[in-house]
């Protein structure tokens, strides 16, 4: 037996009778609804506080009662409105007696008051049991602040109303809120009867009933519905006239949005000979918890595109004697779903969360710790009908073979193309993407059918939308977005399997382009136009609301998406080539969704045909980039691209260096000191390192992490080679004697210098030499001084720095420093390098330097009693707005005796000068900065081939000489 759908008997009727018959009852239906429309034309009635009348509110004919609250303190319009106080709960109040079946009401009224919680507009149907409806929410604010407040309700054909009562009310009654312009607006609707919808009736007795309940009352209590095998009561099932049918039914639903109000969700299974709309087994729940036609919508795209999805549809449901209700029904996972999509019958699959709901259920309990629910990982797959797949050797052998396919994915022992057919799992994931279906995605919602010819798993989409709409999974637009990267749980990482597999973005990429274009969208749209119409008018007939499906919210959102799937030229592809004339690149995906790359060229435009399409999967949001390397031609400045299934095509550029690279330099601070020197030679305590007094040949680098500080005795001689270096992220104490020296050199000059970076201490060194040493130099990381001091004070005496192969024989940066009786001669470059630093430095002697003597760039520094002799270039610089005073200057030998550039400033007393090519110069020398300025206090020169030189912007002041 077929409910729904019976063979009817062929019954012949003359043709004239029957245009006939068709014509009258047409008339007869016209008249009725035009005198209807006579009789119930759309009307308003409104309140705006003005006028009163027996104590009564009185506008065109109408009257309200409370015209007690009239007051002038407050007005939207005219001059009154309804003051409600501790005195006056309720306001401008409107009866409606005896209302027409089949009309809408529309009540709007505009409030004021200080906190909006505590007034609202209230609607009361008589009997209460009809309904009651109340809001505080404010649909509108104006600037002046007066609220608006709607409300909306249908007296329907079906439910009998006595009257209806229209007010406004303060809920607490120590607040003042003041209304005005009650509007209530009346239309007549299509009559219920005419939407021509299926009514369903179902008959529960006492016995079932109480059992249902109690089910009901344990959920509630727990939070959870858990169904268990003797869940099922009896009940019988009439469609409009026919007759009743036996069925069995239980509760249904996870959560206890299932459970609210009178009406509960049924899962109701017919008797094995007998189906309700084709259908065996199939669910009865209210149409929020699915968000009406958002899910319903969702099941149209899923089988316009060939996915297998369950019927869905909404039907009309009288339970016992209970007024009717709207009612969503769904098919279960029995073998009339897949027949029904023109499939064979086969096993369908779940992963169980049984022991995930039970988990949850303790884990709700406040004595219970919340504490490891089941995964996707370690769930358990189940067939649905375990009793009819065991017993079937057909189909049990069907589902052993599925269960080993879905498991062997889920341990990752097998790649999606071998378990699932990949062309309806790419459009199973691009439509519920589309249409913002993201609660299908939970894991414990998957389904999956065994097609036995194709020996694969296909989806089975639906319950994608809860009772709040669309569920976020992920804060992505879409979830295909970013998918290849790494995953943060188990559930995750069982989508980025699929999404990682080359095979399925070939078919996703085009599914979800082509699915958000307009043209799928509105084909879809207008195909079910007919039937989202007639459901709208069924949802907004047994909701009181003028329900729509939000339509353009889909356009929208599918837009959004095929915007942002678009590849864009120069940014979404980047492409790096090592070498000059390499033929082979790296290439890199910063598009959330993998990207063919189809050719290379030489021009925007043109493209290689012979090149062979790469697959190049996106990088994982928030992790570093990964790169494809690809062979192209060598002469070729472009990479071209495309969505896999476009025709558009991109390009960007191939940049002439190598990718960026992920490398942990092998100079960075080590957690634990790297000591080259024999155990007995040192100690280390409270991180000193203290090198005892010695000869010490050391081959490999010296490395002191943050907070450490390296103490050498005095007497110690250290020869560095074999490019060791002493590398402190900390202080250095080198203080000898006058008969106790300490020496750092290097024998096979080929050390790479002594580095102090951000010492937290000041570092130290006295009666020291430090020679033949070069700069710590690796790759990118290359420094300039023999000995550099960054970021960390230091304190010299009677230092020695000689013979050194680098830039700069010492070097000290962004420090403050007291350096006195420094002698540094035969530099390969520059003696002292300073770059914004403070300090002094006195007594000192530098002679036989490649460049210059001093130089300082962005430093304050006090010289006094220098001597400077044989120097290759300046004697004293002062570079990037430096400030140098000095005081007895002796330069022997210079090209240029003291330079000012780049607004610094050098005053100078007792400046002694010979054999200098140029004494003075000042000038701009970076466009930044301005000139440079020298005052010269008091001097003499001698062969000095030119005294002063300077540019427009500077200026050097000598002394006047006296007549």
């Amino acid at each position: 037996m077929i409910l729904k759908g019976n063979n009817l008997k062929k019954i012949q009727i003359p043709y004239t009778w029957l245009f006939g018959f068709l014509g009258i009852i047409g008339l007869i239906y016209f008249i009725n609804s035009r005198d209807r429309d006579k009789q119930h034309p759309q009307e308003s009635i409104v309140c705006d506080a003005e006028n009163t009348l027996d104590k009564q509110f009185v506008n065109s004919g109408n009257k309200f009662s409370n015209s007690a609250t009239q007051s002038s303190e407050e007005s939207y319009s005219g001059n009154y409105s309804s003051k409600l106080d501790s005195k006056h709960q309720y306001g401008m109040s409107y009866v409606v007696e005896s209302p027409t079946p089949g009309t809408r009401y529309h009540v709007k009224i505009k409030r004021k008051s200080k906190n909006s919680v505590h007034s609202a507009l209230a609607i009361n149907l008589d009997p209460i049991s009809a309904g009651y409806k109340q809001s505080s929410t404010p649909t509108h604010i104006d600037k002046n602040g007066w609220e608006t407040l709607e409300l909306e309700f249908i007296i329907d054909d079906l439910t009998h109303v006595n009257k209806v009562s229209i007010f406004p009310y303060l809920i607490n009654d120590k607040s003042v809120a003041y209304f005005d312009d009650l509007t209530i607006t009346i239309n007549p609707l299509t009559p219920y009867r005419d939407l021509n919808h299926t009514q369903l009736h179902l008959y529960l007795d006492h016995k079932a009933l109480n059992k249902l309940n109690n089910k009901r009352n344990k959920a509630l209590s727990e939070g959870l519905l858990v169904s268990a095998d003797d869940d099922w009561v009896k009940a019988k099932l009439t469609e409009d006239d026919n007759y009743g049918v036996d069925v069995k039914l239980r509760l249904k639903g996870d959560w206890t949005d299932h459970l609210r109000g009178d009406y509960w969700s049924y899962r109701i299974k017919m008797p094995s000979d007998k189906t309700w709309n084709r259908m065996q087994t199939f669910s009865l729940q209210d149409p929020s918890t699915r968000s009406y036609l958002d899910e319903w919508i969702y099941h149209m795209a899923l089988d316009k595109v060939d996915v297998i999805t369950p019927r869905y549809g909404f039907v009309r449901l009288i339970q016992n004697d209970k007024k009717p209700v709207l009612y969503a029904y769904e098919e279960h996972f029995e073998k009339q779903i897949a027949e029904y999509r023109n499939r064979r019958e086969g096993v369908i699959l779940k992963l169980s969360d049984e022991y995930l709901w039970s988990q949850r259920m303790l884990n709700k309990q406040e004595e219970n710790p919340d504490v490891f629910e089941t995964s996707v990982t370690n769930s358990d797959i189940l067939p649905f009908g375990v009793k009819k797949t065991l017993n079937n050797p057909k189909l049990k052998e069907q589902f052993v073979h599925a269960q080993d396919l879905l498991n062997a994915f889920k341990e990752r022992k097998a790649k999606a193309a071998e378990v699932f057919d990949m062309k309806l799992l790419a459009k199973y994931f691009a439509i519920t993407d589309i249409f913002d279906g993201g609660h299908a995605f939970v894991w414990h919602n998957m389904r999956f059918y065994y097609n036995a010819i194709t020996r694969k798993l296909e989806p089975i989409g639906f319950d994608g939308f809860t009772e709040n709409g669309a569920f976020k999974v992920y804060n992505n637009l879409f979830f295909g977005e970013f998918k290849s990267g790494i995953a943060n749980n188990n559930w995750s990482a069982f989508y980025n399997y699929i999404y990682k597999d080359p095979e399925f973005n070939k078919y996703y990429v085009p599914a979800l382009n082509k699915y958000s274009g307009d043209l799928f969208i509105n084909e879809l749209l207008q195909e079910k136009a007919e039937e989202v119409t007639k459901y709208e008018k069924l949802i907004s007939n047994y909701t009181a609301t003028n329900y729509s499906l939000d339509k353009s919210k889909i356009r929208k959102r599918a837009r959004l998406i095929n915007k942002n799937i678009q590849p864009r030229d120069e940014i979404s592809i980047k492409a790096y080539r090592d070498s000059k004339n390499s033929a082979t690149i790296d290439v890199s995906n910063y598009h959330p969704i993998p990207i063919e790359i189809i050719g290379s060229s030489n021009d925007k435009e043109a493209i290689n045909s012979d090149a062979i399409i790469t697959f190049v999967n996106s990088n994982a949001r928030n992790q570093p980039p990964q790169y494809t390397t690809i062979d192209v031609d060598a002469s070729h400045r472009f990479i071209h691209y495309r969505l896999a299934g476009s025709d558009d095509i991109f390009y960007s550029t191939i940049r002439k260096w190598r990718h960026p690279e992920n490398l942990i330099s092998r100079y960075e601070p080590y957690q634990k000191p790297v000591i080259p020197f024999q155990e007995k030679d040192y100690s280390l305590t409270d991180n000193q390192l203290v090198i005892k007094s010695g000869k010490y040949i050391i081959d490999s680098p010296l490395i002191l992490p943050k907070g450490y500080t390296l103490i050498l005795s005095e007497g110690t001689e250290i020869d560095l080679r074999n490019k060791s270096y002493m590398l402190v992220y900390g202080a250095l104490r080198s203080i000898g004697h006058a008969e106790s020296t300490i020496t750092i050199t290097s024998s096979d000059q080929s050390a790479q210098g002594v580095t102090l970076i951000q010492a937290d201490k000041k570092s130290v060194l006295a009666y020291t030499t430090i020679e033949n040493l070069n700069t710590l130099e690796e790759n990118e990381w290359q420094l300039t001084g023999a000995i550099t001091f960054y970021e960390s004070d230091v304190d010299m005496v009677n230092v020695t720095i000689r013979h050194n192969h680098c830039e700069d024989a010492l070097n000290i940066i962004r420090s403050k420093f007291n350096i006195s009786k420094l002698n540094i001669n035969h530099t390969f470059a520059d003696g002292f390098d300073s770059d914004f630093c403070k300090g002094s430095l006195t007594d000192s002697y530098f002679h036989h330097t490649g460049n210059d003597a001093v130089d300082y760039s962005g430093s304050v520094v006090d010289i006094s009693n220098l001597r400077l002799e044989n120097i290759g270039d300046k004697g004293i610089s002062a570079g990037e707005q430096a400030t140098i005073k000095a005081n007895n200057v002796y330069i022997d030998g210079a090209l240029i005796g003291i330079a000012s550039k780049d607004l610094s400033s050098v005053t100078v007393t007792d400046l002694d000068l010979h054999n200098c090519i140029q004494g003075l110069a000042a000038y701009r020398k970076k466009p930044e900065f301005g000139g440079g300025i020298i005052n010269v206090n008091s001097y003499t020169a001698t062969n000095v081939e030119r005294l002063t030189q300077n540019d427009d912007e500077s200026r050097i002041f000598l002394p006047q000489k006296e007549n």
